[in-house]
């Protein structure tokens, strides 16, 4: 059960409980609540008790204690015995109270429960009087009256007692009492206290009112309470005993208890009001939710927790307790003592008195603040996700339009024929309306394109412009978008702005015609703010207004074009100075050529009238050598042997260089030739370079190629000359010739030359192919520097390409291409292709 449950049990279970109840301040004894049957009982109106003391309702010689007193009674269940009353009327009755302290409030009070005795005491009263008033009042008494002797046998058992206990009289009279009302396990104790009375004649329960259990004939235990008497005068002993069913009350006491711990533990706001609005109670609940104390607010108007935007609200709420309805579960804001307004769900019941009038009403409200507050961060959430998404959704939409539009104006370079294709996809996509204008040289403006869903509308655009074409100067629309480089944007088109654009009354008629909800033009601005045109886009279906976001994109749709339009242009002059390139290109090859003729011819002149006089040389320093060694000074010997060394590097070098030059002549002989076999046989003439280190070079398994076999042996020889002179200084030199095989390459083959010689700084890599470039000194490794430039010469004749990568300490490779071909088809130098059978 709900806290909002058992507040209700408290309203239900108080207000319309069948005892006498009410609630009193213990301090001041002033009557804080009564329930209705409290008001028909005693006489007095619910505002008649409410302005009462305690003390009010008691017979003048029993005055209440001092309300000191009743401060220092102890908390809990309090059974304060009989106490004589006075009813409104006059009349004073004896009622039995049970009470209970709590806190009702925020006071310290106690909650009373009343239960009319005076019957019950006339009926005592009668019995002491007379025998014949005696057997009037057992059969009328409400209370059950059972009379024993001294061995415990029934001498009397009158009606009410066979109502309460299920047994007819005739079959209980003569038997022991025990055996039939007393239940099992006080059967033993009802005979010892009956035997110690007759023995002693103390009797611990006579005279005297208690509660204990008692046993109907159907078996069931119930409370009873109890009082007992000796009749005057009997001898031996007889008693009477008075009982009453006090199982209903029991009840009615839980209740009690269950209503105040109801009231005292609810997380909730209760308070009660009278039907004007005052604040009658005020529970803890209420303290913590709306911040008053109790005895800060009773008594005072249940406005002051309306919201001042609230102003009607609680008089309908009380409107609607007049006529009897419930308000369940009504959401509404409240404010609390600090001025916070507060989220709060409120379910509010009428007080009713025992004939169902009106009295007031009870109030449970719960703080929903805080769900509140997650509702609507969970609704700004799914109103953010909605809105993502759309824009999402929004910005797909564009992207797709403009890769589309991008893809048309990308597809060929008569940018006429690609706008109007762009201006067909805007519509209706972007607008209902597209016109395209573009700027010509002399600045003079030419529409490119019209573009609307109905083509009568295009042929009209074209009347419009023929009989009111744009001027030049205006201060708005296309020409001044290409004047100023700057956007127009009307999201809002008005009557106004077509009465101020109007030429004559005919023109007005035509554009109201139209329609024109929302424009907006942006110009073509290519690069270096060149403007190239124009975009002017119209919305003309009712509610169509463009917004900022629309302008964005169709300034980004602007730009694209405006780079189309550019490129086209800028291919045209491209196209003409290519004209004018070629032919300055075909003259100065010609040229070229000529020149590097007369080169070649003039070096090949100057290696070959060199190599007279050099051999003359060579020859006469050998001959001093051999000849006149003996007679010669050491230095002399020195001298001469100089001069036969660079003799011999002066032939080599102008042997490199005649071969170099005849590269350029020479014809390429391209055959299907095995790389393996020229590097071999390329190894095989280097006796002399290796020196017996054949042994360090591994030729690899190479694929068949194409070229020209005398040449590309140079290649080789070049190549493994220079791994084997640069790794000469290493003990485990390694030579490599291989190809990349993971090459993707569809026509050439990459082959290289691999080595762990000294290598060199890649910074110089670009000295390598150089005539005459050296990266190391003459003294440490000898060469021309010829030759790297002669196999980037070979290489690139074959149409391929050469690369090198190195590390100083590291070794170097070298890279060079060649055309694929099948290996059925390569061959060796000096070898003939295989002919078909």
């Amino acid at each position: 059960m709900t806290l909002r449950d058992n507040a209700e049990s408290f309203r239900l279970m108080f207000a319309n409980n069948p005892l006498p109840m009410w609630v009193y301040d213990l301090k001041d004894l002033k009557f804080i609540e009564v329930n209705t049957a409290a008001v028909a009982h005693y006489g007095y109106s619910r505002d008649e008790f409410l302005a009462m003391r305690i003390g009010d309702i008691r017979h003048p010689n029993e005055a209440p204690p001092p309300p000191a007193d009743a401060t220092r009674q102890r908390p809990g269940l309090q059974l304060t015995g009989e106490w004589r009353h006075r009813r409104k009327d006059g009349r004073v009755i004896d009622v039995y109270i049970v009470s209970h302290t709590l806190e009702f409030d925020g006071r310290s009070a106690v909650l009373v429960a009343a239960l009319d005795i005076t019957e019950r005491k006339r009926a005592l009263e009668a019995v002491e009087q007379s025998e014949a008033q005696k057997s009037a009042i057992l059969r009328g008494a409400i209370d059950g009256i059972i009379t024993i002797d001294h061995k415990g046998r029934i001498l009397e058992f009158n009606p009410a007692a066979e109502a309460i206990f299920k047994h007819r009289r005739k079959d209980v009279l003569g038997r022991e009492l025990a055996t039939l009302i007393v239940p099992q396990g006080l059967r033993e104790s009802h005979r010892r206290g009956l035997e110690h009375y007759l023995a002693t004649g103390e009797g611990a329960i006579l005279d005297k009112r208690i509660e204990l259990t008692a046993l109907r004939a159907s078996g069931e235990e119930f409370p009873v309470e109890l009082a007992v008497i000796r009749d005057p005068g009997s001898d031996p002993p007889v008693f009477t005993g008075f009982v009453r069913d006090i199982t209903e009350r029991k009840r009615a006491e839980e209740a009690l208890l269950r209503l105040a711990g109801i009231v005292e533990s609810s997380d909730d706001a209760i308070y009660g009001a009278s039907l004007d609005g005052i604040i009658t109670n005020w529970n803890r609940g209420a303290e913590r939710i709306y911040g008053y104390r109790a005895e800060d607010v009773i008594g005072r108007h249940a406005s002051l927790l309306i919201p001042p935007d609230r102003p009607g609200e609680l008089a309908e709420i009380f409107a609607r307790l007049r006529s009897g309805d419930r308000i369940t579960n009504f959401e509404t804001t409240r404010l609390c003592n600090d001025g916070r307004q507060i989220a709060v769900s409120i379910t509010i019941s009428p007080i009713t008195d025992a004939a169902g009038g009106i009295l007031g009403a009870s109030s449970i409200a719960r703080d929903v603040t805080e769900r509140k507050r997650l509702e609507e961060e969970r609704a700004t959430l799914v109103a953010q996700e909605h809105q993502a998404r759309t824009e999402a959704e929004l910005v797909k939409q564009r992207l797709s339009f403009l890769a589309e539009a991008s893809k048309q104006l990308a597809s060929s370079l008569d940018y006429r024929s690609t706008l109007t294709k762009v201006a067909h996809l805007a519509v209706p996509a972007l607008a209902d309306w597209c016109v395209i204008d573009a700027l010509d040289e002399d600045d003079t403006i030419r529409r490119v394109t019209v573009t609307h869903v109905d083509p009568s509308k295009i042929d009209l655009a074209a009347e419009f412009e023929r009989r009111y074409p744009p001027d030049p100067n205006a201060p708005t629309g296309v020409p001044n978008v290409l004047r100023t480089g700057k956007s127009e944007f009307y999201p809002e088109i008005s009557d106004a702005m077509l009465v101020q654009g109007a030429r004559d009354p005919e023109h007005l008629k035509i554009l109201r015609g139209l329609g024109f909800t929302s424009a907006m033009i942006v110009p073509l601005v290519g690069r270096d703010r060149w403007i190239v045109g124009a975009i002017t886009l119209v919305a003309a279906k009712p509610g169509w207004h463009f917004t900022t976001s629309d302008l964005e994109m169709a300034e980004d749709l602007a730009r694209r074009c405006a780079v189309a339009i550019e490129n086209a242009l800028l291919y045209g002059s491209a196209q003409s100075l290519n004209v004018a390139l070629e032919e300055r290109v075909a003259r100065r090859t010609v040229e070229l050529e000529k020149a590097n003729q007369e080169l070649a011819a003039f070096t090949y002149s100057i290696a070959h009238d060199l190599r007279a006089p050099l051999i003359t040389i060579g020859g006469f320093s050998e001959m001093l050598a051999e000849d006149y060694a003996a007679a010669l000074p050491e230095d002399a010997q020195r001298i001469i042997h100089q001069i036969a060394g660079s003799a011999r590097h002066m032939s080599a070098l102008i042997n490199d260089l005649l071969m170099f030059s005849r590269l350029s002549n020479q014809p390429v002989n391209q055959q299907p030739i095995a790389p393996a076999d020229v590097a071999r046989q390329a190894l095989a003439d280097l006796d002399a370079v290796a020196a017996g280190r054949q042994g360090s070079v591994r030729i690899g398994d190479l694929p068949p190629c194409r070229g020209d076999p005398a040449l590309l042996k140079q290649v080789f020889v070049n190549l493994l000359s220079n791994a084997l002179k640069f790794s000469r200084k290493r003990q485990d030199a390694a030579i490599e010739v291989g190809w990349l095989r993971d090459h993707d390459d569809p026509k050439q083959h990459t082959l290289f030359v691999k080595d762990n010689g000294v290598g060199f700084d890649m910074q110089y890599a670009d000295k390598l192919w150089g005539v005459f470039q050296r990266l190391h000194h003459q003294d440490d490794f000898e060469g021309t520097g010829v030759g790297l430039a002669i196999v980037q010469r070979i290489i690139q004749r074959h149409g391929g390409r050469v690369w090198a990568e190195s590390e100083p300490g590291k070794g170097a490779t070298f890279y060079f291409t060649l055309d694929r071909e099948t290996p059925a088809g390569a061959q060796a130098p000096g070898s003939q292709p295989s002919s078909a059978a």
